[in-house]
């Protein structure tokens, strides 16, 4: 076999050798009322789900219109089209509370998709540790508030971890969402009707997953405090938009331990087979 040979054949093997992907599993306090909700859902701010409000960006400028190319971002590209699964109750349209992650990929490539938010070049979005003990650790940022639309970070987290926003006011808010703090209407600014809602109850974060792959999850995070009442910002109430921040995050692929001995193995054959045709001249 000539080294011609021996490396299309090495390659063929390499390329029969497809790497395998993790799926991210989600947790949640939910006690089995929450979950991946397949059924169709149109971006129609009507509150269900619960991200789906009007938003006081403009007319149909929710999370759920940019992650199904509708109302305000009609024809964007490389969005994934309505109907893909979210993440929340099994009924009502509710948020899931508390949410955090696990996954065995090597890591997540990040891309911020838009923002739209009047703190946008303030607000920081990151992944923090979870701890085994349920404790909070350490905050790591992922988009800080210099990164514009179509910037990309790649990261590895935790074996357990979330997602935070610290935004422009000062405030910091988890997919754990008893992790959030509660500013008061002074400290948001008194703006019109304000109510100090428990934003512990409260999630800043809609969760989506790509189709046909699980692999690929979209994030809409929240800036401002949300409340259950007739709160209103902008002359809009505060249910939340989801749009501040967008993130698409796909996992990194987790090589077969195959393709690692057969790549080595092709390595040593094609170094013993040109150590041979020197010896042989």
């Amino acid at each position: 076999m000539n080294r011609v040979t021996l490396g299309v054949a090495l390659l063929a093997t390499l390329m029969a050798a497809v790497p395998t992907f993790a799926t991210t599993t989600v947790f949640d306090n939910c006690g089995g009322s929450c979950g991946w909700q397949t059924g169709g859902w149109v971006a129609n701010n009507n509150g269900f789900p619960y991200w789906d409000n009007p938003s006081a960006d403009g007319a149909n400028r929710n999370v759920g219109h940019y992650i199904s190319g509708t109302g305000f971002f009609s024809g964007t590209p490389g969005v994934p089209g309505d109907d893909i699964p979210w993440y929340g109750q099994n009924s009502g349209g509710g948020a899931a509370q508390d949410m955090y992650f696990s996954t065995n990929a090597p890591g997540y490539t990040a891309t911020l998709r838009i923002e739209i938010a009047g703190l946008a070049s303030s607000n920081i979005f990151g992944w923090y540790v979870r701890n085994a003990n349920g404790t909070l650790g350490a905050l790591t940022p992922i988009f800080a508030g210099n990164a514009s639309a179509g910037a990309v970070s790649v990261f590895t987290p935790s074996a357990l971890f979330g997602f935070y926003i610290t935004t422009g006011d000062g405030f910091t808010y988890y997919t754990e969402s008893s992790r959030n703090p509660n500013p008061t209407c002074a400290q948001q600014g008194n703006y019109a009707n304000c109510v100090a809602a428990n934003q512990t109850q409260l999630q800043h974060f809609a969760l989506f997953r790509g189709n046909p792959s699980a692999t690929t999850l979209w994030i809409g995070a929240e800036d401002r405090t949300l409340s259950t009442e007739s709160a209103t910002y902008s002359g809009k109430v505060r249910y939340g938009d989801y749009n501040d921040m967008i993130i698409k995050m796909s996992e990194s692929p987790i090589p077969e331990p195959s393709t690692y001995v057969l790549f080595g193995a092709g390595l040593v054959g094609l170094g013993l087979f040109g150590h041979r045709r020197r010896k042989n001249s």
